[in-house]
């Protein structure tokens, strides 16, 4: 493994830094898209070190949130993985924070007996260790995950610049870090589309932006909406339903992923195989297509993966 997880304090020894293990749980989620609810906190848990929401778009475009109880083992110092009796009671803690699911979140990993046993009693999801070392390295240079890397794992950082020969220093990653960089899949041209609203291009914040399938009489869809989200797609939707029109809305990131993708391309192929699309509509949606291809012609990041993975298991695809 590249990352070291001995890097971050034990968390059984009162240093000080016997929180670091979750906080840095609570930063990894918050990157990888989830909403924290309850942060970590000292003194007696119930069993949960933090609850995160996972907000889930559904075929009819409307959101699904999925609330997952965070249990954060921190083991690799010791290098035991982590068994039944390391997490007791799953399926009652998910009941008592009233949780639709339980995740783990170890610097090792769980054993088999355990993994099986988990997902019979509830909805479960694990990161371990080489999980959560995918979602930092694998990002092609995200400026989220390499201010991860930097900030928790500043050793194995140093060494990874060594193994990778790369030029860049740790007190010149400033620039990496941009918040502004939303989307390091560069594409193949200068792809841009914009909010019928605001004017504002999407592809600078696909995760605040949205497209709008607007149905008319006999459920066809009559246009598509480019929207950022607030503002603007609240117009937009008070416009539509005052015109009798109903808005069903997509996530516009869901249309950089391979997976997610291609299968809505599929269902746009299979609407307008059976006449759903009038001409303006075809054209907007087949524009998404067009504009977002060079981001998904690749294989999905280990990121996306999970995403699809969680959208398909919740039968949200």
């Amino acid at each position: 493994m590249i990352l070291d997880f001995k890097e971050i304090p034990q968390a059984n020894k009162a240093t000080g830094e016997q929180d670091k293990f979750e906080l840095f749980a609570r930063e990894f989620l918050a990157y990888m898209g989830y909403n924290i609810v309850e942060d970590p906190s000292r003194g007696a848990d119930g069993g949960k070190d933090l609850v995160v929401e996972e907000l889930l778009t559904q075929k009819d475009g409307s959101l699904q949130s999925i609330k997952w109880l965070v249990s954060c083992k921190h083991y690799a110092h010791s290098g035991k993985s982590i068994s039944d009796t390391d997490e007791l009671n799953v399926g009652d803690r998910v009941k008592q924070h009233q949780c639709d699911g339980f995740m783990g979140f170890y610097s090792t990993l769980p054993s088999s007996g355990f993994s099986q046993r988990l997902h019979s009693v509830c909805n479960a999801t694990i990161y371990d260790s080489e999980k959560i070392e995918r979602f930092i390295i694998t990002t092609n240079n995200n400026p989220q995950a390499l201010n991860l890397f930097v900030r928790f794992f500043p050793i194995s950082w140093k060494k990874y610049l060594t193994l990778t020969n790369e030029q860049v220093q740790v007190n010149d990653t400033k620039h990496l870090f941009d918040t502004k960089q939303v989307n390091d899949n560069k594409p193949l041209f200068d792809a841009k589309i914009k909010c019928d609203i605001c004017g504002k291009d999407l592809f600078e914040a696909p995760r605040k932006s949205i497209y709008v399938l607007v149905v008319g009489e006999k459920d066809i869809i009559i246009d598509v909406k480019y929207l950022t989200k607030g503002e603007c797609d609240i117009v937009s939707s008070q416009q539509i339903r005052k015109n009798g029109n109903v808005d069903y809305w997509g996530e516009f990131s869901d249309l950089l992923s391979p997976n997610t993708w291609m299968i809505e391309l599929n269902r746009f192929i299979k609407d307008v195989n059976q006449g759903k699309y009038t001409e303006n509509a075809f054209k907007k949606m087949l524009n998404l297509f067009m504009q977002t291809f060079a981001y998904v012609a690749r294989q999905p990041s280990a990121q996306e993966q999970a995403r699809f993975n969680t959208l398909k298991e919740f039968g949200l695809l």
